[in-house]
């Protein structure tokens, strides 16, 4: 990290603004592809507009007003339209991965081509309503108001001492600290999940399901928060990518809960002889479940070093 990155609100605010506007290209520049269902097109569109969302929220101290929470309440709008078309390709293609491993009859075979139609129908509807939002007047409201955002940013007057708190680092590592804060709370959810097996407790939870997907979001911010000072030094390069990679592990494992979902929603629906084969497929995701934990752990712990992080507590 250059001591011009570590210090100054100009350099932060340039920082800042060159990643909103990138991140509103690439918005842009996805928007044709992901009305056609281009490959990858509204994933890259999500994910530009969680960059934007999350970028807002880590730097709010440096604005004014409520313009930017009401830019962040609209891309989490947007994130609701193009949610549900990505959360199908990604069930479908872990659901292929998943039974390329497995070796099946008739019965695997059919309930297979089942989830396949109803994930296929289901991402049909949601490309259509995705495609009609992005017609509306909100879509072009809010690409406008992105626009605006960037050519005259509501930067707040700050005391010197204040502006000292407001640089890169410091921001960046508070947004790491909700990951410790969260990576904490799913520890204590998995603790008390061994204690209430251990009592015999056949109706436990999924080990720290919602707490691990809080440690996820909060990687996720943690992560783009680096990325907005990746181009100062190595140092916060490598914070972004063990953020990601920590956040990877967790998007495996969350995508594997969804398709667990879907199912145990066709087990109900399904005859005997073909809810046994669904069984395989449970069987083979929680097969998964304990070397998750080991690389989580792992991808955690890499991602709390001094290494990647001693720049953020300068």
């Amino acid at each position: 990290m250059t001591k011009s990155a570590a210090t100054g609100g100009g350099s932060t605010r340039r920082l800042l603004l060159t990643y909103l506007s990138g991140q509103i290209d690439e918005l842009r520049s996805r928007e044709a592809g992901a009305r056609i269902d281009s490959p990858d097109a509204v994933h890259r569109m999500r994910v530009a507009s969680r960059r934007l969302r999350s970028s807002l929220a880590t730097f709010r101290p440096l604005f004014r007003g409520s313009k930017a929470k009401r830019l962040r309440d609209e891309l989490q709008w947007l994130g609701t339209v193009l949610g549900p078309v990505r959360d199908v390709e990604v069930m479908r293609a872990h659901l292929h991965e998943t039974v390329a491993d497995l070796v099946g009859g008739e019965d695997l075979a059919a309930v297979l081509a089942q989830l396949d139609r109803e994930l296929a129908e289901r991402h049909s509807g949601a490309q259509a309503e995705m495609n009609t939002a992005m017609d509306g007047p909100r879509y072009a409201a809010l690409l406008a108001a992105l626009e605006g955002f960037v050519t005259t940013p509501p930067w707040a007057r700050q005391a010197p001492k204040v502006a000292t708190r407001l640089t890169v680092p410091a921001l960046v590592g508070r947004a790491c600290e909700r990951v410790d804060r969260a990576a904490l709370a799913a520890r204590a959810a998995r603790t008390g999940l061994v204690a209430q097996v251990v009592s015999g407790d056949e109706g436990a939870p999924e080990a720290g399901g919602v707490e691990l997907h809080e440690v996820r979001k909060a990687a996720k911010r943690a992560r783009y928060a680096a990325e907005v000072a990746s181009s100062s030094g190595p140092a916060a390069r490598a914070l972004a990518e063990r953020m990601e990679e920590l956040q990877a592990v967790l998007g495996r494992h969350q995508d594997s809960l969804m398709v667990r979902a879907l199912i145990q929603d066709l087990a109900d629906r399904v005859t005997k002889r073909q809810a046994l084969a669904l069984d395989l497929l449970i069987g083979a995701e929680q097969a998964d479940d304990g070397s998750f934990l080991a690389a989580y752990d792992q991808a955690l712990a890499a991602a709390s070093t001094n290494d990647v992080r001693g720049w953020t507590r300068r």
